[in-house]
C-alpha cells in the first residue's frame, strides 16, 4: 500500500466525519429521529450472515466494525514498516555471507548476534502462530488476566513501600483506601457459596442447573447484567481457576434465613464447564466478578412484546419485573406487555416454575400474581399474526425483544421487516 492512499483514507475519514456533524446540525429533532429509526433498522438489526449456536449474529454494524478493523491494522503494519524502513540500518543482506562480507564488511561477531537474533525471532514468531490456535489461545486470555490481577496486587504493594513512613498524611489515606476496598469485596461473610440444583431429570433432554450463589455484599442488579464464574475447586486438573465463564443473571433475592443476597442463575449442560456441574458439592466456593453489562431500558415504549424460546427466557426475568414494577409505580409508559414463551421439552416446562420470581416486590399493588396470568397454547406460533395482533392491541411505539436459536432469530426478524 502506498503512503499517498494512506494519507488519502486519513484524510477522507476526517472530512466524512465533518460533513455528517455539519449535516446533523441543520437537521430537526424529528427528522434525527427518523434518520435513527432508518439507521437502526437497515444497519444495527439487519442480519448479514446466519448466525450459529455458540456465536453472535452479523449484523451491516458488526460487520463494518470488523472490516474496519482489519483496515486499520492494515494502515498502522503499513506505518509500522515505513518507519522501520527508516529507522533500521540495512542489513538485510545478511543471508548470504557473500554481502555481509564483500559488500558491507560486516565483522564476524556482528554477524553472529544477527544471526542469532533472526533465529530467536523467527522462534518467537512461530510461537505466537502455534498460541493462536483456539484450545491454548483461551488458556492463554485466562493467563493473562490472572497475571494482570498479580500486577495489580504488585502496584498496591509497591506503593506501601514507596510511602514515606515519616510522612504519615499518605500513610493514613492508603490504609483507609485498603481497608474500604478490602471490606468492600470481603463484607462480613467468610466467603461467596454456590448450590448447584439440577432442574431436569433423567431422560428428559438435556441437563439443567439452576445456580444460586450468595453475595458476600448487597447488589444492584440491573436487566440484562451478567457476572463471570470462577469455581477453582471443582476439577484441579481442568485448571478452572484460570478459567472465567460469563453468565445472565435470571433474578436476585435474599436468603430468608441469614438475610444475605443471592443471584441465581440457568446454565444448560453443555460439553466443557458445564459438563462438570454436576459434581458441584455443597456450598462450593466460587468467585464471582460483576455485575457487567448495561441496562437497555424499555420504559419509553408503550407496548413491550418478549419473544424468546427453550432456555433465553432466563436472561430476561429481571427485565420483565422492572418493568412491572416501573408501570405500578408510574414511572413508565408501558400499558400493554405481552411475553411469548416457546418450550419444546419437558425440561423447560419444568423451568416455568422460575416465573414465580416476576411476582416478587410490589405484590400489593398488582391486581393479580403475575403467574396466573400464563397461559399453555398447544400450536405452532404464527409469528406475523401475533406480532400484527399486539400491534393493533393498544395505540403508541411498540418494542420487541428477541432472545433464542439462530433460527427462532431469524424467523422473528423476518415477520417484522415483512
Amino acid at each position: 500500500m502506498k503512503l499517498e492512499i494512506i494519507y488519502i483514507i486519513c484524510l477522507s475519514s476526517v472530512f466524512g466525519l465533518l460533513t455528517t456533524w455539519r449535516i446533523s446540525l441543520l437537521l430537526s429533532s424529528s427528522t434525527k429521529f427518523q434518520t435513527l429509526l432508518l439507521l437502526r433498522k437497515w444497519i444495527y438489526y439487519t442480519q448479514v450472515i446466519k448466525r450459529i449456536n455458540g456465536s453472535s449474529s452479523w449484523t451491516v454494524s458488526r460487520l463494518f466494525l470488523l472490516i474496519s478493523y482489519i483496515i486499520i491494522n492494515i494502515l498502522f503494519s503499513v506505518l509500522a514498516t515505513l518507519s522501520a524502513i527508516n529507522l533500521i540500518v540495512p542489513f538485510l543482506g545478511g543471508r548470504t555471507n557473500i554481502i555481509c562480507d564483500r559488500v558491507f564488511t560486516i565483522d564476524l561477531p556482528t554477524y553472529e548476534l544477527m544471526h542469532r537474533w533472526i533465529g530467536r525471532v523467527g522462534i518467537c514468531m512461530a510461537t505466537i502462530g502455534i498460541f493462536t490456535l483456539l484450545p491454548l489461545r483461551r488458556y492463554v486470555f485466562k493467563l493473562f488476566q490472572k497475571i494482570h490481577f498479580v500486577s495489580v496486587l504488585t502496584l498496591l504493594v509497591s506503593l506501601w513501600y514507596h510511602i514515606n513512613v515519616n510522612h504519615r498524611l499518605p500513610l493514613i489515606y492508603l490504609s483507609i483506601a485498603s481497608t474500604l476496598q478490602i471490606y468492600r469485596n470481603t463484607g462480613t461473610r467468610s466467603r461467596s457459596d454456590m448450590v448447584a440444583e439440577q432442574v431436569s431429570s433423567a431422560g428428559l433432554g438435556p441437563s439443567v442447573f439452576r445456580l444460586t450463589c450468595s453475595l458476600k455484599r448487597k447488589w444492584e442488579v440491573k436487566p440484562g447484567q451478567y457476572i463471570y464464574v470462577t469455581i477453582p475447586g471443582l476439577a484441579k486438573h481442568r485448571l478452572l481457576f484460570l478459567q472465567s465463564h460469563p453468565y445472565y443473571i435470571a433474578w436476585e433475592d435474599q436468603c430468608p434465613r441469614s438475610g444475605a443476597s443471592l443471584i441465581h442463575i440457568i446454565i444448560e449442560e453443555r460439553k466443557g464447564f458445564t459438563s462438570m456441574l454436576r459434581h458441584i458439592r455443597p456450598e462450593q466456593s466460587i468467585i464471582i466478578r460483576g455485575p457487567y453489562g448495561a441496562e437497555h431500558k424499555l420504559h419509553r415504549f408503550d407496548k413491550v412484546l418478549f419473544l424468546y424460546n427453550e432456555l433465553s427466557l432466563a436472561s430476561q426475568l429481571l427485565a420483565i419485573r422492572n418493568l412491572l414494577e416501573a408501570h405500578n409505580d408510574q414511572s413508565a409508559r408501558l400499558r400493554r406487555l405481552s411475553l411469548v414463551w416457546l418450550l419444546h421439552t419437558h425440561v423447560e416446562i419444568k423451568l416455568t416454575s422460575g416465573s414465580s420470581k416476576v411476582d416478587k416486590g410490589n405484590e400489593s399493588q398488582q391486581f393479580s400474581q403475575i403467574s396466573a396470568r400464563f397461559y399453555k397454547v398447544h400450536e405452532k406460533l404464527n409469528i406475523s399474526w401475533l406480532i400484527d395482533r399486539e400491534w393493533m392491541a393498544e395505540a403508541g411505539n411498540m418494542a420487541i425483544s428477541v432472545y433464542g436459536t439462530p433460527s427462532f432469530e431469524k424467523s422473528i426478524s423476518k415477520a417484522v421487516y415483512a
